[in-house]
């Protein structure tokens, strides 16, 4: 062959060769093009995984696991999330033998932001040779719903659905409805709770007596019905929680002819309860009693929204509906002691059932309520009680600004405290425009026909609240004139006197003291009432160690049986305080305190008369207990010394130097006239 036809050979057997290297080579692209999206999709789905949404990250419960915490893709106790589509999560776990990898479905619904129910299938077979919705078709409509309820719940505690309690109900356990007597659904001070009090019926086997207070969780629709997760736990064991398995209860409701119809789940699941009417336990609710929606407050008394007692330890809110009102007890020394003598009473019981006083004591323990408030609604205005003795001679003082009589009103209370209720019986009594007082039992009664009855209430024994308004209008002093202090008390120097001598006291708040003089002995030398030449609303006392007067406004005084009450304030830089002045007022022979006046005798001696004024304060109520001069956080013996520049002797107003004035004109008129008939 020559060289010519050994280099075309040559270049022949190139060209194939590269022909065959270049079809290789586009064989291999399009193969990659074809078979290497959908290998490396599978495997890029496989690593990728998927995440829960991130509001479900926490922990929560479900009953029969140990507990379930949601973080990322992993939920403990099921594995790790590898795929997902819309509700369906494909989830990856060991098997039993802890080894190989196996596969199953989660269909999770999420009824609430703190309540997930779901549905799985476990096959364990290779997720390789599935896709999701083939792994998921082994979930079917039977399978069981378990339900995952949020340990610490975002939205908080929900208000509960049966609205505005109270509620009577009857229940049936499967053994036969218990209807009587009727149990009761009642309302708490947080709308997020209410209190279930199950009556035993004798002829119905497995009731009983129990209180049951329900924290409502979360609610949610699902189909026909309405459903709720709440808590239940027992006041009478302290108002705390049982285990997470004995506490969490589902609900399902529905309202059928002004009927609430609710099933109760036999455990700590929404299992057990396909409908209202099927359940362990089903309870039929009726809107009990109102007769509170045409029950309201008296004018005078809701005038002013907003009452405080002296100390403002109490505050009264009255709603704009003046069927209502709100009781705050800010700082009472005392609330523990009355709230704990409350105790619901059974209608026609010889004694109180054993959890309701355990209920009222538990209720002023820990923080769970707002336990130093109370929610009171008018119930109904009992007919016109005609005033006590004493009532009826408790009218306005001289100087109190009005000569009307004043007003009393009696009313059955229906009030809320915590998660106890019950009805009690509440008398108000006008004093002043801005001043008026109360006196409420503190026993609860079951029944309203019980609340005004003698066992509740006595307004012999109980307490007066004097309640007075934000900003009261001044009024006129009653006794203007000047004083002698006499015999000054106070709890600061019994307390001082008490351990010189090694006693014990117990004094009630004194810290209200430092509104009068700074002095080492409290020290007080005189009082002048209504002196000031600009206003006759002004009483100050003077001290002995100091050039410097405690003023105090009068707002409003009454008499009551032989005793004054006035209502009277300071301003200081801290704010102002009030006090109630309790006072009697005996007069004087005519020789022990003619000297005081003007050592003169005459005819004018019965004009001229002095008196003492035995005085007490008190910074909290006008309390009926107190000795005027001898008890108190102060008591004084006031004595006459003299009238005001332009008001009459020993505060009668201007009226015993008119009467002075005209004595002395007769006089003169009768000199006149002798004179006339001497010439």
């Amino acid at each position: 062959m020559s060289r010519a036809g050994a280099a075309l050979a040559v270049a022949k057997a190139v060209s194939e060769a590269v022909s065959k290297a270049a079809a290789a080579l586009v064989l291999s692209a399009v193969l990659l093009s074809v078979v290497g999206p959908v290998a490396a999709g599978r495997s890029s789905d496989k690593s990728k995984g998927c995440s829960f949404p991130a509001e479900w990250e926490g922990q929560w419960f479900q009953l029969g696991q140990q507990g379930v915490i949601i973080n990322g893709s992993a939920m403990h106790g099921k594995g790790h999330c590898v795929e997902s589509d819309g509700d369906k999560y494909i989830m990856m776990d060991k098997n039993d033998a802890g080894k190989q990898s196996c596969y199953g479905c989660m269909i999770i619904y999420q009824r609430h932001m703190d309540v997930l129910q779901y549905k799985e299938a476990w096959p364990c077979k290779d997720y390789g040779d599935q896709n999701i919705e083939q792994l998921c078709g082994d979930v079917h409509s039977d399978n069981p719903l378990h339900s995952m309820f949020r340990k610490q719940p975002k939205d908080g505690p929900v208000r509960c659905p049966f609205a505005h309690p109270p509620y009577t109900f009857s229940y049936n356990k499967g053994t036969g409805d218990c209807q009587s007597p009727v149990s009761r659904v009642d309302s708490c001070m947080d709308s997020s709770r209410l209190l279930i009090r199950n009556a035993a019926c004798a002829d119905v086997a497995g009731t009983q007596d129990l209180v049951e207070e329900l924290e409502c969780l979360a609610t949610w629709k699902d189909g026909p019905y309405q459903y709720m997760v709440g808590k239940l736990s027992r006041p009478e064991l302290g108002g705390v929680f049982q285990s997470d398995e004995e506490s969490y209860r589902c609900f399902v409701y529905e309202n059928v002819n002004n009927t609430t119809q609710i099933a109760v789940s036999p455990d700590a699941s929404c299992t057990g309860i396909p409908s209202p009417s099927d359940g362990s336990k089903v309870m039929k609710l009726t809107r009990a009693d109102l007769s509170h929606t045409r029950c309201k407050f008296p004018p005078w008394v809701v005038q002013h929204r907003h009452w405080y007692s002296l100390d403002k330890a109490r505050l009264y809110n009255f709603t704009h509906t003046n069927s209502s009102f709100r009781h705050e007890v800010r700082e009472d020394p005392n609330l523990t002691t009355m709230m704990a003598s409350m105790a619901l009473m059974s209608h026609g019981a010889q004694a109180p059932p054993t959890y309701s006083t355990g209920a009222l004591a538990a209720g002023l323990q820990g923080d769970r309520h707002k336990r130093n408030e109370l929610v009171g609604v008018c119930h109904s205005v009992q007919e016109a009680v005609a005033p006590s003795r004493d009532a009826a001679q408790a009218q306005p003082a001289s100087g109190s600004g009005s000569g009307h009589d004043r007003k009393m009103a009696r009313f059955v209370v229906h009030v809320t405290s915590g998660c106890e209720s019950g009805y009690i019986c509440m008398q108000f009594y006008e004093r002043d425009n801005h001043v008026i007082e109360v006196q409420q039992s503190y026993k609860y009664a079951a029944v309203p026909d019980e609340a005004c009855s003698a066992d509740f209430f006595d307004t012999k024994t109980l307490p007066y609240v004097t309640l007075i308004t934000a900003h009261p209008h001044t009024r006129k002093c009653p006794h203007v004139g000047r004083y002698i202090v006499d015999g000054q008390i106070s709890q600061q120097r019994r307390k001082r006197k008490a351990i010189e001598s090694n006693i014990a006291v117990t004094d009630p708040d004194t810290s209200h003291l430092d509104n009068f003089a700074d002095c080492a002995e409290n020290s007080f030398q005189s009082l002048a009432v209504g002196c000031q030449s600009h206003s006759n609303d002004i009483m100050e006392f003077h001290s002995t160690c100091s050039n410097m007067a405690t003023s105090y406004s009068c707002h409003g005084t009454w008499e009551e049986n032989g005793t004054s009450y006035l209502i009277a304030s300071t301003s200081k830089s801290s704010g102002a305080k009030r006090f109630c002045f309790i006072y009697t007022r005996e007069m004087l022979p005519i020789a022990d305190g003619y000297n005081r006046l003007d050592g003169k005798h005459g005819p004018m001696a019965a004009a001229r008369r002095s008196s003492i004024l035995r005085l007490s304060t008190v910074a909290e109520s006008c309390q009926r207990d107190i000795v005027p001069g001898h008890n108190g956080a102060w008591a004084f013996n006031l004595t006459v010394e003299g009238q005001c520049d332009n008001y009459g002797v020993d505060g009668t107003d201007g009226a015993t130097t008119a009467q002075l004035s005209g004595i002395l004109i007769t006089a003169a008129l009768i000199a006149i006239a002798s004179l006339s008939a001497l010439r």
